[in-house]
Parts: structure tokens; C-alpha cells; sequence
């Protein structure tokens, strides 16, 4: 009778008792059986997204007081996504878009923005006035195709004020000079010192374009005389002109130090800060953020603590949540319909998250719910994953979203 209530007492140990000795290997991996009970579809339609993801992706975006798309860049499927999501953002008190173009450039795409009826039009005018053909670059990226158009124009129509939270871009320079003369007074800053210093800083850019190993060159550009003196007349006479010049100088030195690694983590820095002055600045608003899927993790990423932990932070200071989305993409669709399988193409790259991007298809979004994958792996239910990507992953975002196949859009400009 003693043994048995010691048995039966042992069972209800065991029974009580967490499963935590159970060795890593016999226990069932994250596979894509597993991850497929946590995937949704849906499509997206001129009436909106339809199926039975979308259910799963409105429980986000009201779960959301910070919602973060990871994305890749210059996927005219995401902006797409973005255009249908706009209205569903609204409704559900987002009223702010933080991007990854700088505080100026910002604010120079809110006065194209103003009417949402003539960005397209305003934008395609402003890539074509100002796109450096002598070196084939973008005065500003991420709004070039007319998807992008669309998308920005949908959150305007809804009332979106627009974040830069990134360094100021290479080739916007140029405008934002322009931009900052016209607002001067009439000669108060000379226009040959402005003509001579553009000059002097579009030779520059050329030659450094034409190098093969490329060189610091804002370091030089700032040394030039035609470029001192312009800097130091604008700096007497504006104190927009002076926040502009300082800020073109933190993002000139990031690029300069770039070619050596040396910058990345003052670049994630200055992401960081410029998000939360805004943050602050707004009274803690729920914000929809667009940025490249390494900023956009909880965890570290590239070495740094990025912009996503930032989100992170600031969500859970208040109770709140900040939804991060992991976007990918496997399929590509050429300009004659044939279909390319990244999975296929670049295996090495791709392969570690193979069981997630095993659920993309053609035709549809597939939102991969990565929160309860996450809490198996943590309760010991299943396996770690092997890949360290693949855990970075699912402890850096709380959902994948994979796109169908995507294209390379239609560019406000034709070349």
C-alpha cells in the first residue's frame, strides 16, 4: 500500500512537472506541417482583401499601437498591400507613416502630398526634374513607380502625416537645396553661390559614381570654397537653412564611413532618435511604419539594436503592442509571365527560412502568425530551429508576410 501512494504520487509529479529535460532532438521540429496551422490567405481585391486572412490581418492592425513592415525593398506587390491597407489603418487610429527617407525629405514629400489627387502627377514631376541621370539615381527612393504613387496618395486621402526618420538620401542634395533657396529671401544668399556650390557637388558625386573602389566624398565636398562659402551665407541668414546643413552633415558622414563598416550603428542611431522625436513630439500616436526588414526586428539585427526593438520599447512602456511583419517574397513574375522561384534561385540565402516560405503562393498574401510558433519553441514543445536566422526571426517579428508574385512595377518616369 506504501508503494503504491508513493507510485501515485510520483505520477502526479510527473504529471505537474513541465517536460523541460526532454532532449532538443526528440522533439518535433519546425517544420512546414507545423507552421502551415498558422498560416492565412487572402487576396487583394478593388473592394479590399477578401478570404480568410483577412480576418487575421485586421486582428493585427487593431492588436497594433505600432504596426512595422519589415519590407523588401521596391516590391510594387507590398505598395500595393499598402494602398488597400490605408483605409483599415484609419479606422483603426493610425494617422501617422514613418518611412525611410530623412526629416527633410519629408517634409519637401508633404508639400507634393498636400492634394491627394496630384501626387501622382506631383511625383512624377519631381523624379523627372530631379533624377541624376549622369549617374542613374533617384532624388528620393521608395516612391519612384507609380504603385508607390498609389499607396502614398491612399494615405494622404486618409489623413497620414509623413516620418522621415533616416539620413538624408545621396541625391537629394540637390532638391533640397533648391528647395531651401526658394524659401530665402530675394538675394539674401546670392543664386551664383547656389549655382556654384551645386556644381561643385554634382562634379563631385560624378567622379565618385566613376571609381571603382568609390572615396569618402562629402569629406571633400565640404572642403570646397564654392561649397564653403554657399554653407556659410545660408547659415547667416536661416535657421532652417542651419538645421538643414547640420543634418546634410550626419548624413553625409554616415556615407562617408560607410565603404568601411564603420557607420551602421550611428545610422541606427540616428534612425532611432529621429523616430522618437517624433514620438514624443505626437504625444505617443500609433504610428504605421514602412522601413527595410533589418531596421524593422525586435532583436538585434546587423549587430545593432534597430529601430524595431525601438517600437518594441515604446509599446511596451504603455501597455501597448508593437506588431512587427516580416515581409518576403519568393515569387517573381517577368515582363513575358514566366515565374522565377527565388527559393530556387538563391537557395543559400533563402533556404533558412524554408519552412515559412514554403506556405507562399502565387496568387494569394500568406500571413504566417510567428507568436505561437515562438511560444512552442519557448514552452519546449517543439525543437529550436537549427537555422539562428530562422530563431532570429521568429523572436524578431510576430508575423511573415509573404507576397504573391511580385513585378518590377511601372516607373513614374519611363527611362
Amino acid at each position: 500500500m506504501k508503494y503504491l501512494l508513493y507510485f501515485t504520487l510520483f505520477l502526479i509529479w510527473a504529471c505537474q512537472t513541465p517536460k523541460t529535460n526532454i532532449p532538443s532532438s526528440a522533439l518535433p521540429t519546425v517544420d512546414s506541417a507545423f507552421v502551415a496551422s498558422h498560416t492565412h490567405y487572402f487576396q487583394l481585391t478593388p473592394e479590399g482583401f477578401t478570404g480568410e486572412g483577412a480576418q487575421a490581418l485586421e486582428q493585427a492592425v487593431q492588436a497594433a499601437q505600432i504596426l512595422v513592415l519589415g519590407e523588401t525593398h521596391g516590391s510594387p506587390t507590398l505598395s500595393r498591400f499598402v494602398e488597400q491597407l490605408a483605409p483599415m489603418l484609419r479606422t483603426n487610429g493610425f494617422r501617422h507613416f514613418a518611412c525611410e527617407i530623412g526629416p527633410h525629405s519629408a517634409q519637401y514629400l508633404e508639400q507634393l502630398t498636400k492634394v491627394p489627387e496630384n501626387v501622382p502627377a506631383n511625383l512624377a514631376a519631381f523624379y523627372k526634374q530631379y533624377q541624376f541621370e549622369a549617374i542613374a539615381d533617384v532624388p528620393m527612393p521608395f516612391f519612384e513607380l507609380q504603385e508607390d504613387a498609389a499607396f502614398l496618395q491612399a494615405l494622404c486621402r486618409e489623413g497620414f502625416s509623413i516620418w522621415g526618420v533616416d539620413q538624408e538620401y545621396f541625391s537629394s542634395v540637390f532638391f533640397l537645396l533648391d528647395w531651401l533657396q526658394s524659401q530665402l529671401e530675394p538675394e539674401a544668399v546670392p543664386k551664383e553661390l547656389h549655382q556654384a556650390a551645386v556644381a561643385t557637388i554634382r562634379e563631385w558625386m560624378i567622379q565618385e559614381d566613376q571609381d571603382d573602389e568609390g572615396f569618402p566624398v562629402f569629406g571633400r565636398i565640404l572642403k570646397e570654397p564654392a561649397v564653403k562659402a554657399y554653407f556659410s551665407a545660408l547659415e547667416a541668414h536661416s535657421p532652417e537653412a542651419e538645421a538643414l546643413l547640420h543634418d546634410l552633415k550626419i548624413s553625409w558622414d554616415i556615407y562617408d564611413r560607410y565603404r568601411g563598416g564603420t557607420s551602421h550603428g550611428d545610422r541606427v542611431q540616428y534612425i532611432r532618435d529621429n523616430f522618437q522625436e517624433q514620438y514624443d513630439l505626437h504625444g505617443a500616436p500609433k504610428v504605421f511604419v514602412k522601413i527595410g526588414r533589418l531596421h524593422a526586428s525586435k532583436v538585434a539585427s546587423g549587430g545593432e539594436l534597430d529601430l524595431g526593438e525601438l517600437t518594441q520599447t515604446l509599446a511596451s512602456k504603455a501597455g501597448l503592442e508593437s506588431i512587427n511583419i516580416a515581409v518576403w517574397n519568393r515569387y517573381y513574375r517577368t515582363e513575358d509571365g514566366a515565374v522565377i522561384d527565388w527559393l530556387e534561385k538563391r537557395n543559400r540565402y533563402y533556404c533558412h527560412n524554408l519552412p515559412l516560405l514554403l506556405q507562399a503562393r502565387k496568387d494569394a498574401f500568406a500571413l504566417i502568425d510567428l507568436r505561437p510558433i515562438r511560444e512552442a519553441v519557448a514552452q519546449g514543445q517543439i525543437a529550436p530551429p537549427q537555422s539562428e536566422r530562422l530563431q532570429a526571426l521568429l523572436n524578431g517579428f510576430d508575423y511573415e508576410l509573404l507576397l504573391p508574385a511580385d513585378d518590377a512595377g511601372t516607373p513614374l518616369v519611363k527611362p
